[in-house]
C-alpha cells in the first residue's frame, strides 16, 4: 500500500484528483476544478484504474464517463487527507 500512496502523492494532479471528489469522477467536471485540459485528466485518471485505485462505472459510453474510488482508492484518499 505504501507504494500506491508514494504513487498518487507524488504526482500533483493524481493526488488532487482523488482529494476533489470522494464520489463519482467526471473529466470534463474534474477538468473545470483543476483548471487543466480534459485528455490530462483522463490520462491520470487511467493510471489510476490501472492500479485499481478507480474503476469506470459506465465503460461503455463514448463521452462522459463515470469514474469511482475502488475501496484501496478510497483508503489511499483516507491516508493523504490524514497526511
Amino acid at each position: 500500500m505504501c507504494e500506491l500512496v508514494s504513487f498518487v502523492g507524488r504526482e500533483k494532479i493524481r493526488k488532487t484528483i482523488l482529494k476533489i471528489r470522494d464520489k463519482s469522477v467526471i473529466p470534463t467536471e474534474s477538468s473545470q476544478k483543476l483548471k487543466t485540459h480534459r485528455p490530462t485528466i483522463s490520462r491520470y485518471l487511467s493510471e489510476l484504474k490501472e492500479k485499481d485505485l478507480v474503476k469506470c462505472i459506465t465503460p461503455k459510453e463514448q463521452t462522459g464517463r463515470y469514474y469511482e474510488f475502488s475501496n484501496m482508492g478510497k483508503k489511499i484518499l483516507l491516508i493523504l487527507k490524514n497526511s
